[in-house]
């Protein structure tokens, strides 16, 4: 009978441990960066982070706590350093984000139906509060920053950076979650492949930062993405710092697709005078975003060449149109395309009659890049905060698809009146436009700080060039092949995220094989 009465007790005690880890307050879990994170979704299994990067590149993660009985309060997370092989990759390379909810007032419409539906009006957790190493942040958003609210999961982005001269191998740390109720952590395990991605990014980009901010340049270029403006003073530092493959000049001709007018273009000598103030070594990256969106305005294509051929008579500046290629600007006098760089929408990719031009003009030697506004067809990858995030990562998978090299988008700071809060009642196109926040609230004066939709994008820039390495490595088929298990065109290509992260992780992983094969042969 004792014995029995021991066994009894033994389980009670044993059930209340169990009970208490699966309830614990708070509750932590782990999601990969792909997943979007509602606020009253139910909480997830996964105690542990598992990711693998190359050297040189960033890889995210999420933390989530969640409160599932009762508030939360006081939470502050901390990041370990993660120790390696033959060393370890220390804290200042990993930053912390607490993820912050912004009201779509509206859902973006839908057009003309499925596939690519988007998911309605609601809160989406997008922007990034940059947190110190020891979880604070000068917010002033709230005073309950760092509490979590019963039913309510709140998300936080472990942003880590492989150094280029990190060894190969696995690396562990932790994550410890503190709280008023309790302390918990999750182990996190890295592996670092056997190979470096370039330091200047192999996809051509520009995106518009249209008002100044004090380290909008920073923030873009450390996403891998290329801003409008990098001052001149500063390129060289910019280059050896981040790596900078695209310099813009600034020539506007005020043609776009409300203006079916071009100013005269600057003239041979003063393209001669735009082009020798730049470095000289940076030269050769130099292009002009001419006009905009002037597919079919007949009236404009003698105005198109004689920027063209003035261009082209005297610098190496590169001449950007967003527009389909026709076969009356193939020469605009000099021997060359009055067009140096098409840019297109994916539906004009998609129409019939245009890929024929297109190549065309790829086979002239022109760049062909891809970009994106609004939302102007039912099935092409969408960058409105209310489309799942695949739709941001997927994008350059299909150009490496396609073969176009660039990707050009208009405006990442158009802002609402109150965009911490919402993207406002008017706008139909929740989160168009608008890639970064305003830093003053969160105590960045004067700057700007990253959204979730930024990160995923840089792992799609950091993607590409997985594809382009293995290209390199007399590997291209391979590598799109794999492409094609999750994109065919702008029309077929994979909603379930967890297939690219396993796609991109076959490229790794080849990529890895193939360096460690020629280490072994050159011993």
């Amino acid at each position: 009978m004792k014995s029995l009465k021991t066994i009894i007790l033994s389980s009670i005690i044993l059930f209340a441990l169990y009970t208490h880890q699966v309830y614990t307050t708070p509750y932590v879990w782990v999601a990969d960066v792909m997943q979007m994170v509602k606020s009253d979704e139910k909480p997830g299994t996964n105690r542990e982070a598992r990711i693998w990067a190359a050297k040189g590149e960033y890889e995210p993660f999420q933390v989530i706590v969640s409160a599932p009985k009762e508030s939360v309060t006081d939470v502050v997370l901390s990041v370990s350093a993660l120790s390696g092989p033959n060393g370890s990759i220390s804290r200042e390379h990993i930053k912390i984000y607490r993820q912050h909810y912004v009201k779509a007032e509206k859902g973006s419409p839908v057009w003309q139906g499925p596939p690519n539906l988007p998911l309605g009006k609601g809160m989406y957790p997008d922007a990034l509060i940059p947190l110190t190493s020891s979880g604070e942040a000068l917010t002033k958003l709230s005073s309950d920053f760092k509490s979590v609210k019963v039913g309510k999961n709140q998300p936080y982005l472990i942003d880590i950076y492989v150094p280029r001269n990190t060894p190969a191998g696995e690396y562990k740390g932790i994550c410890k979650i503190q709280s008023s109720q309790g302390v918990d952590q999750v182990e996190i395990h890295l592996t670092v492949w056997n190979f470096e991605l370039p330091h200047r990014p192999s996809l051509r980009s520009m995106f518009g930062v249209w008002d100044p901010h004090s380290n909008s340049t920073e923030v873009m270029l450390e996403h891998k993405l290329m801003p409008f403006h990098i001052p001149k003073d500063k390129i060289r530092y910019y280059d050896q710092k981040y790596g900078i493959n695209t310099l813009e000049t600034g020539q506007w001709s005020g043609a776009d697709v409300w203006n079916p007018r071009m100013s005269s273009s600057p003239s041979t000598e003063d393209w001669k005078r735009i082009e020798r103030s730049f470095p000289e070594e940076y030269r050769k990256m130099l292009c002009n975003y001419t006009a905009d969106e002037i597919t079919g305005v007949n009236e404009l294509t003698d105005s198109v060449k004689e920027w063209g051929r003035n261009m082209h008579t005297a610098s190496s500046v590169k001449n950007l149109i967003t527009m389909v290629p026709v076969p009356e600007l193939y020469d605009d006098g000099t021997g060359r395309p009055a067009v140096d760089i098409w840019a297109l929408l994916p539906k004009q990719f998609q129409n019939k009659k245009n890929k024929k031009s297109i190549q065309h003009v790829m086979d002239l030697g022109c760049e062909v890049w891809s970009y994106t506004a609004l939302l102007q067809d039912s099935y092409s990858p969408k960058w409105m905060v209310d489309f799942p995030p695949i739709n941001y990562r997927i994008y350059t998978w299909i150009n490496q698809i396609y073969g176009y090299t660039g990707l050009l988008y208009w405006r990442v700071d158009q802002w609402s009146k109150d965009p911490w809060v919402s993207f406002g009642r008017e706008n139909e196109y929740p989160g168009d436009g608008m890639l970064v926040y305003p830093g003053d609230p969160v105590g960045i004066t004067n700057g700007i700080v990253p959204s979730m939709r930024l990160k995923i994008l840089r792992e799609s820039i950091e993607d590409y060039e997985y594809i382009e390495i293995l290209k390199s490595l007399g590997e291209g088929e391979f590598a799109l092949n794999t492409v094609k298990q999750v994109a065919r065109d702008w029309k077929k290509w994979t909603r379930d995220h967890k297939k690219l992260i396993k796609s991109r992780k076959v490229l790794g992983e080849k990529i890895h094989s193939l360096n460690s094969q020629e280490a072994t042969t050159t011993k």
